[in-house]
């Protein structure tokens, strides 16, 4: 039981790795239009592997919880969505309106 453990661990961290690559490879891909298409592909896929190790309802390495991590990341990003969308409408409306150029 331990050894699988030990291999579970190891797929979880490199799949925690691959998702960092293709994130990394997504903000390449999306700094020139030409390789836009594919840095929107890396993205979607790393975040596809991230949610799916958010999902993960196991001890990490025996240590880390991994749903209460999920939980805070979540909070997180639904404060910074939010948070951002302010600051688009912020921006936007007076354009949308013809108050700013």
């Amino acid at each position: 039981m331990t050894s699988l453990n030990f291999v579970s661990m190891n797929i979880v961290t490199l799949l925690y790795l691959i998702a960092s690559v293709c994130f990394i490879q997504a903000l390449k891909g999306l700094s020139n239009p030409k390789s836009a298409r594919a840095g929107n592909v890396f993205g979607m896929s790393g975040m596809a592997i991230a949610i799916l190790l958010l999902l993960y309802h196991s001890m990490l390495f025996g240590v880390i919880d991994t749903q209460k991590i999920g939980q805070i990341l979540i909070y997180v990003a639904a404060v910074l969505t939010l948070w951002s969308m302010a600051y688009y409408l912020k921006m936007a409306i007076p354009l949308v309106l013809g108050e700013g150029e």
